[in-house]
């Protein structure tokens, strides 16, 4: 899956994810990019920063892909796949991370982006975005 590994070996400081905010629907949606978000020490996880660097309004999650032991299938033949979520959302703004308390869910798109979802289901302020691996245009070989 693309969203956790980058195509490239990206520089240290390089972000490899985007985040946006999706406003609107059809031929009327608007893609307003918040944030981004950097791989951690392990390359399993990503820490996402929300906002401006230096902001004291900035957001900072750190997403976790959950084990895939996590959960018991309880799937029958035949039944439509229920949508599980890919990884949990923690809080990691004050660099302390309590990770009994989830903050989250991300779920795992079609186009291997993720759907980050904070706050409590059903909740009218409930935050939602969506975090795309940053496309980067290759250079043409000279020759």
């Amino acid at each position: 899956m693309t969203t956790t590994t980058s195509t490239e070996p990206a520089k240290r400081n390089t972000p490899t994810h985007e985040i946006f905010v999706v406003e609107g629907e059809g031929n009327d949606t608007t893609w307003i990019k918040v944030g981004v978000a950097f791989p951690t020490r392990s390359g399993a996880s990503h820490r996402v920063f929300i906002g401006k660097k230096g902001d004291p309004k900035q957001k900072v999650y750190l997403v976790c892909p959950n084990s895939q032991f996590d959960g018991k299938d309880t799937s029958r033949p035949g039944d439509e796949p229920k949508r599980k979520p890919y990884a949990s959302v923690f809080d990691a703004t004050n660099n302390e991370i309590d990770f009994k308390r989830r903050d989250g869910v991300a779920f795992l798109n079609r186009d291997d982006s993720l759907s980050l979802l904070i706050g409590d289901r059903g909740d009218a302020n409930q935050l939602k975005y969506q975090m795309r691996v940053v496309r980067r245009a290759k250079k043409a070989a000279q020759g």
